[in-house]
């Protein structure tokens, strides 16, 4: 697989990384949207990693966020959203996660991505809806959603923008 690795504390992610998505498909992303996927990429890297420190800083520093774990209540402001991200990188258990892109789309300042997580010894497989915004010069994100895939859906390995 076309991918990268992060191996940190018993943590595993693989995931395709924004170059190869880019070289599979033949996509010339505008830099704005690049630099967007790139932060998006680090995400999932700093998830891996259960690194809270790192996790605090990609979130833009503002009450305007929110966070839907599979299974949890939303959260909602930095408060909550960072305390969800304490209570999981506390567990301290062996991790493994593969991110699959499939989609973005740029407007303006605002990047929607969609994907899947690949969660080891999960049920299901999870879709997740991450929302990332160019703030001063910087990219961060505002919203992550994730939710267990139950049925099995025909599948459409194409990878587009959203639109």
């Amino acid at each position: 697989m076309n991918g990268h690795t992060v191996n940190r504390h018993a943590s595993t992610m693989l995931y395709e990384n924004e170059t190869a998505y880019r070289l599979e498909r033949r996509v010339k992303l505008d830099p704005h949207e690049d630099k967007g996927l790139e932060k998006l990429f680090e995400f999932y890297d700093i998830f891996a990693k259960m690194d809270l420190e790192a996790m605090a800083a990609i979130w833009l520093p503002s009450e305007k966020i929110s966070c839907h774990h599979p299974g949890w209540q939303p959260t909602i402001g930095r408060t909550q959203v960072m305390a969800g991200w304490s209570n999981i990188m506390g567990q301290s258990h062996s991790f493994s996660i593969r991110y699959e892109h499939l989609a973005q789309d740029l407007s303006g300042d605002i990047l929607w991505t969609t994907g899947k997580e690949h969660l080891q010894n999960a049920p299901h497989e999870i879709v997740t809806t991450n929302i990332l915004k160019h703030n001063g010069g910087i990219w961060y994100m505002i919203h992550h959603h994730s939710s267990p895939i139950f049925a099995a859906q025909p599948s459409n390995d194409k990878r587009h923008h959203l639109n």
